[in-house]
């Protein structure tokens, strides 16, 4: 059955700054399953329910102490968040829909969440994205609705709502590579400018410097090609292109992040102006030299200016 569900009105259709590079999977095709009560609150991306089996709210990434090497239970962002959650739904019944895979690695459910009945039915994923209280994340097999999720995140990313007032948490430089080793093992946004496409025997890696061995790179795995074969032919066009792109820092050679699926790459507007933070439109950046203090971003670090939702689904709009 169809159900557009609606969270909120926002009017996010004029504003323009990002754009999906691949649009496969715009679908958000989601399975109805069964209502649960929430008997517990874990933390700002998983619940307990009342058979005792563990849920993690699909596509969302609940920020944790060690995020700003705080102790547990004394970070804002992380407090905030699972107290938004349990305000939500702490004892109340949920519906759940499921992606593709329905749980993870752990035996965890994996779900998309709706609480509330007719014009008070809220998705979950939603709520918790325009607010600011976690960020969507695209983990392998599981990216039903992450066009949606994405539109959300930028409701909260334009006003640096809840995580997103946080320096730390939002993008950087792609040239601040002492900075991104620095944050290997953590989830980073990162930006830039691709300066060269190199295709190998173990995938494809968009370059953002000269030096492979040091600058920052993304790699594109071979099944990850293989599986969206149309978008991997096109991948030698990004090249001169200023990309943002989600993942974890690993260490390969230099910083780098691998992808698991095109759409955690997306691509900026062109025109963006120095005092946005971004190389001029047709420049190619230049190297900068990393912070004395790799662990604090400057004030320019994170530069949000307004989005555009993907189309041609709107915020909340979820099939069922």
């Amino acid at each position: 059955m169809r159900c557009g569900l609606w969270l909120l009105s926002f009017a996010v259709a004029p504003l323009l700054l990002l754009k999906p590079v691949f649009a496969a999977d715009q679908s958000c095709a989601l399975k109805r399953g069964p209502v649960r009560t929430v008997v517990r609150v874990n933390d700002a991306e998983s619940v307990t329910l009342e058979d005792g089996s563990e849920l993690k709210l699909a596509g969302t990434l609940a920020p944790r102490a060690r995020d700003g090497n705080a102790q547990p239970g004394t970070w804002p962002a992380e407090t905030g968040a699972t107290a938004t959650l349990s305000a939500m739904l702490l004892g109340q019944s949920v519906e759940l829909a499921f992606g593709a895979k329905r749980t993870d690695r752990y035996g965890r459910h994996v779900a998309h969440l709706f609480v509330g009945k007719g014009q008070s039915r809220i998705w979950v994923q939603g709520a918790l994205l325009s607010s600011g209280h976690v960020r969507a994340h695209a983990a392998p097999g599981m990216t039903e609705c992450f066009l949606e999720l994405l539109a959300h995140e930028r409701v909260a990313r334009r006003s640096r709502l809840g995580l997103w007032g946080i320096g730390l948490y939002r993008p950087k430089r792609a040239t601040r590579s002492a900075l991104l080793m620095y944050l290997r093992s953590s989830y980073q946004l990162v930006a830039g400018r691709i300066v060269s496409v190199s295709r190998t025997k173990s995938g494809t890696y968009l370059n953002f410097g000269e030096n492979w061995r040091q600058d920052f790179t993304i790699h594109i795995s071979k099944p990850v090609l293989s599986a969206n074969p149309e978008w991997a032919a096109s991948l030698d066009g990004f090249k001169d292109k200023n990309v943002e792109v989600r993942g974890w820092i690993e260490r390969r050679n230099g910083p780098s992040i691998a992808i698991t699926h095109p759409s955690e790459i997306e691509v900026l507007q062109e025109g963006l102006t120095q005092r946005d933070g971004w190389p001029r439109s047709g420049a190619h950046s230049t190297h900068v030299s990393p912070d004395t203090n790799p662990a604090t971003p400057g004030p320019d670090e994170t530069p949000v200016p307004n989005e555009e939702r993907p189309e041609p689904k709107a915020p909340g709009a979820v099939d069922l």
